[in-house]
This record gives structure tokens, sequence and C-alpha cells, in this order.
């Protein structure tokens, strides 16, 4: 994009900081214009790209589906860009202006945009942007030293599938640094070539979409194997179709595994950190005054200043435990015990935040509308399902099966179920919503004399083999007696919304791993059996209501008959335990006693 250059002389850190400041929306520009095969995905776009003062600067920006606004690389003759062999999918185009605000100081600039217009392409290529394709993607590794300061350095590429400008990961160079981590380098073509002519290593390259931008990210696993000291690494993409280099790079060494450890203790045990408890000397500075002798002017002066004492106070033992382990741990439990919308949305937002300083990036962009219960819940749904995945990533083994001989595959089930629900929703392959299915939110109200227990046609249906029953059962479940686990239970027969198809999901790709051949409907008839007979014995609080722990007992027995591992249940991912159920409820189960 040539960007004219009237105001080259501020830096770009300082422009780009403007804009983000002082950016207003305004439709007094010309929208661009679409001409060509649109729907064959061969089409032009034109726009007024003048610079007549007050404007500085015009571009062009295109969104891809639900991704984010992205500037387009323009070339001379400047205001018409040809789009060929676009892909599958509804594409939008705005025109974008930096306006002098010479009148309105202090804000020196300000960007407004014209409105959009869309492009629909359904004539064109597949998508190769379905996660399913995505993970199909092929990598190779290199190393060598591009900037001759004695480390070694890595070029990962993209070898095949795809395009090279789809927002998916395609070449880039990571530069070590001194203490075994990695930074991206924003990479010329020239360092590319050379890079591309390095040795191939032999590195096992996984892909998974750890932080759900709808683009794959990589996790470069034995990198020590060929550079002593240093540990896996998780490569994100840049999500942005000009730009196939790296947007940044997390180690996935002792730092990240210590925090992910923290974590899936906090899950597993509500005392965990009562172990790591320590007494901390630390200077408390207390502030004195009275006379002392001035040698200067040798007089006495009379003046205060600070002396400092050591202190005991209570704190972690850092070996153990990091700072964001903490932080996690300590705000997941505020969500648990949220007593209002408002409270609930707080925490969430301080969550998400720690979540991305975990992952090492900014979660900016993608932040979902914290005045949005609903969005706030999805968000938290899809931060809980990263984390379980993450955690096996981190080689964290409460968070891997017992004896489990797929780790590999086993550690991604979460994002992979996550995305596949996600493809599915966009091109409308699974219903969700579902037709006639209220049941967004699991939060189910009843009254302080509400009967819990088992009715006659409730178990009439529970003896049913077919899905009509299971759907039955639940709706009655939720409508006659007001059971905290009615509406997931329709969803998971519907297949509805994130939380029920992920169920579903979980299961076929652990029963894959596992080598078992399962049916969804057995495996749901089971449980509704097994569901029935809880609320028949249940003799603890509120007979009939059910806590999160009785939920994650009679899944677990259900998931070993059909030989899956307690992991499987999407309601205690990190490490199916009754404990993280209970930690964990307020997603799947908020009313759960």
């Amino acid at each position: 994009m040539e960007i004219q250059n009237k105001f080259t002389t501020l830096t770009t850190f300082f422009v780009l900081l403007l804009i983000s400041l002082f950016s207003l929306n305004a439709n007094a520009i010309s929208p661009p214009a679409a001409s060509g095969d649109q729907n064959g995905g061969n089409y032009t776009i034109t726009y007024n790209n003048s610079t007549n003062y007050p404007v500085l600067a015009t571009w062009l920006e295109e969104k891809i589906n639900d991704g984010a606004w992205t500037p387009i690389t323009d070339s001379e003759p400047l205001g018409s860009i040809d789009f060929t062999d676009k892909v599958n999918g509804t594409y939008q185009y705005r025109v974008a202006q930096l306006h002098d605000s010479y009148y309105s100081y202090p804000i020196p600039f300000f960007v407004i945009w014209s409105s959009a217009i869309t492009v629909t392409v359904s004539g064109g290529a597949p998508s190769d942007m379905a996660y399913s394709t995505q993970l199909t993607y092929i990598y190779e590794a290199r190393k060598g030293d591009i900037n001759a300061d004695g480390l070694q350095d890595l070029y990962i590429k993209r070898t095949s599938g795809g395009t090279s400008n789809n927002g998916v990961l395609y070449e880039t160079i990571l530069t070590q640094l001194a203490d075994k981590t990695f930074s991206v380098l924003s990479a010329n073509a020239s360092q590319k070539a050379t890079a591309s002519g390095w040795p191939i290593i032999n590195v096992d390259i996984r892909s998974a979409d750890f932080n759900i931008d709808g683009y794959i990210d990589l996790v470069v696993k034995d990198i020590g194997n060929h550079i002593p000291g240093v540990a896996n690494q998780m490569v994100f993409s840049s999500a942005n179709p000009s730009n196939g280099q790296a947007s940044a790079v997390t180690s996935l060494g002792s730092y990240i595994n210590k925090t992910m450890t923290n974590i899936a203790g906090n899950f597993s045990n509500p005392e965990y950190f009562d172990q790591y408890m320590v007494q901390v000397q630390v200077p408390y500075p207390i502030l004195v005054c009275g006379f002392y002798y001035d040698y200067f002017y040798e007089s006495f002066v009379y003046g205060c200043w600070y002396e400092y004492a050591s202190v005991t106070v209570p704190g972690y033992d850092s070996n153990f435990v990091t700072q964001e382990g903490l932080n996690f741990s300590f705000t997941w439990n505020e969500l648990e015990q949220a007593s209002t919308d408002s409270d609930f949305r707080n925490a969430a937002e301080i969550l998400y935040d720690i979540f991305g300083t975990i992952l090492g990036i900014d979660l900016g962009e993608d932040r979902p509308d914290f005045d949005n219960q609903n969005a706030i819940e999805e968000a938290i749904s899809k931060i809980w399902v990263i984390l379980s995945d993450l955690c096996g990533e981190a080689g964290v083994a409460e968070c891997i099966s017992s004896g489990s001989q797929i780790v590999g595959e086993e550690v991604s089930h979460g994002i992979t179920g996550l995305q596949n629900c996600t493809d599915q929703l966009l091109t409308g392959q699974a219903p969700l919503p579902s037709t006639g299915n209220p049941f967004r939110t699991p939060k189910v109200a009843h009254s302080g004399s509400q009967n819990f227990s088992i009715t006659s046609s409730q178990l009439s249906y529970s003896s049913g083999a077919n899905n009509n029953a299971r759907r039955n059962f639940w709706l009655s479940r939720f409508n006659d007696s007001k059971d905290p686990m009615g509406p997931m239970g329709v969803n998971v027969v519907d297949n509805a919304y994130i939380l029920g198809c992920i169920a579903n999901e979980r299961t076929l790709l652990f029963a894959d791993d596992y080598g078992q051949t399962v049916s969804l409907t057995s495996i749901g008839i089971d449980m509704m059996e097994a569901h029935a007979d809880a609320v028949q014995s249940d003799t603890f609080g509120i007979l009939g209501k059910l806590r999160a722990s009785d939920v994650a007992t009679y899944h677990f027995q259900v998931f070993a008959i059909f030989g899956l591992p307690p992991r499987t249940f999407g309601g205690a991912p990190l490490t199916g335990t009754s404990s993280e159920a209970e930690k964990t409820k307020f997603i799947w189960c908020p009313s759960c006693e």
C-alpha cells in the first residue's frame, strides 16, 4: 500500500498510536465499488484515493468473513485493485482516510471510514480456511544464523496447503535470544531467501488454533535435539492476509509448564496453593523525622527520611508458583463466586487479559463485548477449551490421560472440537442454534419448593433407545423438574450451540484416538440412564438436584464402559477429576448444587 508521504517525518509508532486513540467512524467518504466476476472470485475494487487537504492518506481495507479489518497492499496506479482466484466466502471493503486535525488541537490526526460494500464469492474455489483443511497444511523447519550473533535461529515455512496470503503462517524467521527464547524477525525477501537454504531439521510440528482466531498456529517440538537448551515453541499466525510471517512466538519452557501446573492443580485441589506458602522477608519503609547534623553547613537540621526494616509476610515459593498461575487461578475463583452479572463481567475481563499474558500475545483484536453476558460466557468457554489443550502441550502430567500412548493427538481435542463446531456453524452443517431450542445459556431457575425427583414419564423416557427418547427425557427434566442439566442434555442431543457440539466432537475425537467405535446415541442413552439413577440415589443437600461432581462421576463411569478416559468429559477437560468439574460448573452447569 502506498500512502502519500505528507507525514513521513512522524515515526510509525507515533502515527499508529494517534490513529488508535483518535479514530472516528463517518460516512462522508464515498464507499469503494466492485466490478467483474464477483461470484467467481475475480473482480476489481476501485476507490477514490485523492489526498486533498485535510486528507493526508487514503487506503483500502478488507474484512474476510468474520475476521478483522486489514489494510490491502496497493500499487500504481492507486485506487484500483484486482483480486483473482478468491476462495468462497464473504469479503467486505471500505475506504479509510487519515485527516489532519489542525483545528482540533491537541488531536493532530484522526481516521474516518466509508461505509462498507460486500462481495460474496460462491462460485470460486472451495475455501481453504476451514479448520479441517488448515490442519492438513504441512510445514518444515530449518536452522541457521541469520544475524551472525552466534546463536542458531529458526526458519519455518509452509510447504503444502492453502495459499500464501490467506492469513495462516506461511514463512517466518525466529531469531534466538540469549535466554534461549525466540522473537519474530520482520524479515525481508533477501533474508527469507538466505534462510530457505539452511539445512532442514527433524522436528515435530503440530498445528492447532491456540488463540481461537480462525487461523491455525504451530507448536514446534524437539527443537532442543538440534539447538541445545531450547524448549518447544508456540508460533502464532498473523491472521493478516497480507502478512505470512508469524505475529508472535511463545516458549513452552519451564515457566509456562509451571503456570499450567498451577492452573491444573487449582482445578483439581482447592487448597493446591497452600502447600507452597512460605514466609518472605521484605524491606518495609518507615518514615523517621528528627534532627541530624549536616556536615556541609556544620549545623543541626530538622528533616524526615526513610529507614527500612525487615518484615515477614506470607508469600508463595517461586520455585513452584508463577505470578500468572496465581493471577489466573484466583481470578477464576472470583468468576465462580460472582454473585451478580456485573461482578462476573469484571472478573471475566481481568481473566481475559491474564490469559493473553500467558499466551504471550495481545488478544485485543478479538476482544469480546464485556457488556454482553452471552458473549462473555462464550469467550470464557473458549479460554477453558484452549487451556485444556495448552496444559497438555506444556507437558503437564495432570492434563494427559494416564497410560495414554497418543498424547500428541489427545492434547488438542478441545480446540479441534471447538473449531469443528465453528466450521459447522458457518457452513450450516449443524443446528447451532437448533430450531426450537432456546437453551443458549444453561442456567435454570426454580422455586424453593421444586421437586427434582424422576417422574414416571421421565422414567419411561429413560428406558427408550433412540434420540427422541433422550430429547423428551431432558426436555421433561427441564420443563417439569427444573433439572440444572436439562438444557445441556437437550443441547447434546441436538448438537446445538457451542457447548453441546463440543461435547459430541470431543467424544468422537477421543474414541478415534483410543481405537473405539462408538455411537453418540448409545453413549447418550447410557448417560440418560446414569443421570436418572444418580437423581434417584442422591442423598446430598436438595435431593435430586445433583452437584457438578455427581454429574462428572457418572460421566466418567459411562465413558469407561466405552473404553474412553475421564478427560473425555468436557466438564473436566484438564485433569478429568470431579474437583475440576466443581471449578468449571459455572460454564456448563451454573445451577448445579
